[in-house]
């Protein structure tokens, strides 16, 4: 997924930058978008997909509770 790749790029140079409040912000940015993606696929049915977006969005925010919530 193309958001996913650009969030990680993204997530690497501000590790390089070592900006950790750029870090965090990518982190949770990323966690929602992922996440809304996923819950959208899981209206939609698609089980597959879904759990791509969920486990995507689980890189960024491990203990995340919603995530595992809808997953």
């Amino acid at each position: 997924d193309e958001m996913d790749n650009a969030f990680k790029k993204s997530r690497e140079l501000a590790v390089a930058e070592k900006d950790q409040a750029l870090v965090d912000r990518i982190n949770t940015t990323a966690k929602r978008f992922l996440q809304t993606e996923g819950t959208t696929k899981l209206q939609a049915q698609k089980w597959n997909d879904a759990l791509k977006y969920l486990n995507a969005s689980n890189e960024y925010l491990s203990d995340d509770p919603d995530t595992f919530y809808y997953m």
